[in-house]
């Protein structure tokens, strides 16, 4: 509830996500957000960030925009990626699975930037997986 000033307004947030393909694991990410004790809240650790995401980009239909997330997001200056803080992102190649994978992780400063970001990733390699653009719809 941004609206109400209420952003990362907790002690401890824990989250667990698993991934399986035919009851066999093939992906599992834990996160936690808590308080440092004396130092640092969650809020303060995240300071203008209010929206995060981990995407998952796995199996061969999905291949050439796995290859188009890490190739774009690899090319991207360093400088750059820190330059607009307000959009940060991170792909790498997940190891050690049959079908070709990878993580996307990103933050940003409000959910429409992060929304802004995934389109701009994913929204032509989906349309010449899927024949449609999956964000067409979403405005």
């Amino acid at each position: 509830r941004m609206a109400n000033g209420e952003v990362w307004d907790f002690e401890s947030y824990t989250s667990h996500l698993f991934v399986r393909r035919e009851h066999q694991l093939i992906w599992r990410e834990s996160l936690e957000l808590s308080n440092l004790g004396e130092g640092l809240s969650v809020r303060e650790r995240m300071a203008d960030y209010k929206a995060s995401t981990t995407v998952l980009i796995i199996g061969p239909r999905m291949a050439p925009a796995a290859e188009s997330v890490l190739r774009t997001v690899s090319q991207m200056e360093i400088g750059r990626k820190m330059s607009a803080p307000q959009l940060l992102m991170s792909a790498s190649q997940l190891e050690g699975v049959e079908d070709p994978a990878v993580v996307l992780r990103m933050a940003a400063y409000t959910t429409m930037q992060l929304e802004d970001g995934l389109r701009q990733l994913l929204a032509s390699p989906l349309r010449d997986i899927l024949g449609e653009d999956p964000f067409q719809r979403k405005r």
